[in-house]
């Protein structure tokens, strides 16, 4: 994920999950994500920060989980 500070990924997990580790695994109810570190992705003159985001969860879980994930950060442009 590029663009979005860590820190904003891991407070929607919070909210989310029913336990966490370390604020980098997020534990549902049948879903496990595990949020990275936060590092510098260099495009161009523009510096983004990029985080890593491991999602696991059954087929239909996964795509309810994204789909809101996307939903929540879709960011515009212009």
């Amino acid at each position: 994920m590029r663009g979005i500070p860590r820190e904003e990924i891991v407070e929607y997990f919070k909210d989310l999950s029913k336990h966490t580790h370390n604020n980098k695994i997020f534990y549902g109810i049948d879903w496990v994500v595990e949020v990275g570190d936060e590092k510098p992705c260099l495009l161009g003159s523009i510096t983004l920060k990029e985080v890593d985001i491991i999602f696991s969860a059954s087929q239909e879980s996964l795509e309810v989980l994204l789909a809101d994930f996307r939903l929540k950060f879709m960011r515009a442009g212009g």
